[in-house]
């Protein structure tokens, strides 16, 4: 009956200090660590507000957006690093998850579709150079 005993015990203790030994997601976009060199930019983020639509459910949003002089591989890096996300597809949908608890952050690779390796050039501003992806070295 004592193994029991301890059994249930071991079990609350991992129920109640898991959300403490996961990883701490910053609660507002000033917690968000910036990558090293990246700037500011008010254009783009009026752009974006201008043509973004939120329905009803949507409390409150805010839009940053930075430019960096970086290939986009080692700010995914950063950011990853950052966030300790795991691969894959968590397994539960947004509308499924209950008051209290935390889904950890996840993310999916994909290729890139070719248009990305243009140069795009909308509304007179540069969208897309082409160059912002760390070419992949043919095998010798």
């Amino acid at each position: 009956m004592k193994i029991g005993r301890i059994g249930w015990l071991l079990l609350v203790l991992c129920v109640f200090t898991s959300p403490a030994l996961a990883a701490r997601l910053p609660n507002r976009l000033d917690d968000i660590p910036i990558y090293p060199g990246a700037v500011r930019d008010p254009e783009l983020e009026e752009l974006y507000r201008e043509s973004a639509y939120y329905d009803e459910t949507v409390v409150f949003s805010d839009v940053r957006a930075y430019t960096v002089n970086a290939i986009v591989d080692d700010v995914l890096r950063f950011y990853l690093d950052y966030t300790e996300a795991t691969e894959g597809w968590p397994g539960i949908d947004a509308e499924d998850v209950e008051p209290g608890e935390m889904v950890g952050p996840w993310y999916s690779v994909t290729f890139y579709p070719d248009r990305i390796f243009e140069h795009i050039v909308e509304y007179g501003r540069v969208m897309n150079e082409g160059n912002w992806i760390r070419p992949i070295k043919p095998p010798n």
